[in-house]
């Protein structure tokens, strides 16, 4: 065969794999503007702050392409996901911003009701002031899979106030699979707008910031987030098997991630392996073949220790 046709043929096959440049943006919101001194996860630490854009509740504007159609393989409607270069760096900034249809104020569930217990002593972290010793109001909410969670909300609220807050982060911390809820204790939930966090065996709420995630449709997205840090952080992120993904991966799926693999990594990812797992028809074909390439040991990882993921599933 001509050499010259032998190299043309070469080329074609290579720029078929390739699959050319993804058609997802570089960045998909704002990137950190801060980061807290309070990361830690056990009690004499703060929580861990929510992804990226701190004290900003802007969505980004990642080209998630909710309501497109997708490819379809063989029979039965698989979704396929074309082909993308595989990043070197990054794609996003904060996963929470990547697209605020994961999971909707309108999926199912798991809370089944909640009870006022009057007001305790109580130690609370408040973005505001550290640690605090106050005597919050009290409720108790409780799910039908048999968890339940102490909600405490700061007393600056009224008894009335109060109520109606924890009635709402508590049928929302039910959209949470039971895995990310398993070791949910409690909830602070105080004024202000501040990130929320995760860990402590707790789910951190500034209400100030939460109506601007609402607003945004970014509150369910962030729990996700919030509850990675609190369920699977201590058992996992420094596991043999997780850091190996880690090295094996060919970047970080975001900068946030990046620049804190010890403590963001896993709630990073986590929330592009539920929209791949759990929500793939909410996804674009070309955000999902992003994930894909970006993070695939991750990936994997979380298909060998994720369950009980009701009621997501």
């Amino acid at each position: 065969m001509d050499s010259r046709i032998l190299i043309s043929l070469t080329l074609l096959i290579v720029l078929s794999a390739c699959g050319g440049e993804s058609t997802s943006g570089s960045s998909s919101g704002p990137t950190p503007e801060t980061e807290s001194d309070n990361t830690g996860t056990d009690d004499t630490e703060g929580p861990h702050d929510t992804t990226g854009g701190e004290g900003s509740g802007e969505a980004g504007g990642g080209d998630s392409g909710n309501g497109s159609e997708t490819e379809s393989g063989e029979e039965g409607g698989t979704p396929v996901s074309p082909p993308v270069a595989v990043p070197d760096s990054p794609p996003f900034s904060g996963t929470i911003f990547v697209d605020p249809d994961i999971v909707t104020a309108d999926d199912p569930s798991a809370f089944q009701g909640i009870t006022a217990q009057g007001t305790g002593q109580r130690l609370m972290y408040d973005r505001r002031e550290g640690w605090v010793n106050t005597s919050p109001y009290l409720f108790l909410a409780s799910y039908d899979d048999g968890l339940s969670i102490e909600i405490q909300v700061n007393p600056e609220f009224t008894e009335e106030e109060a109520g109606i807050e924890a009635a709402r982060y508590a049928q929302m911390f039910g959209q949470l699979p039971t895995l990310l809820r398993k070791d949910v204790d409690t909830s602070w939930i105080h004024k202000g707008v501040y990130p929320w966090g995760g860990g402590n065996r707790n789910l951190l709420v500034h209400t100030g910031q939460g109506e601007l995630y609402i607003a945004d449709g970014i509150a369910e997205e962030t729990l996700i987030h919030e509850g990675s840090h609190s369920s699977l952080d201590a058992d996992y992120a420094a596991s043999p098997g997780w850091l190996a993904a880690q090295q094996a991966d060919p970047t970080f799926i975001s900068t946030y991630a990046q620049d804190f693999p010890d403590r963001e990594d896993i709630a990073e990812s986590f929330l592009p392996y539920v929209a791949l797992r759990y929500r793939r028809d909410r996804i674009s074909d070309e955000l999902a073949a992003l994930f894909e390439a970006t993070i695939p040991n991750r990936i994997q990882f979380f298909d060998s220790i994720v369950r009980d993921m009701y009621p997501l599933e």
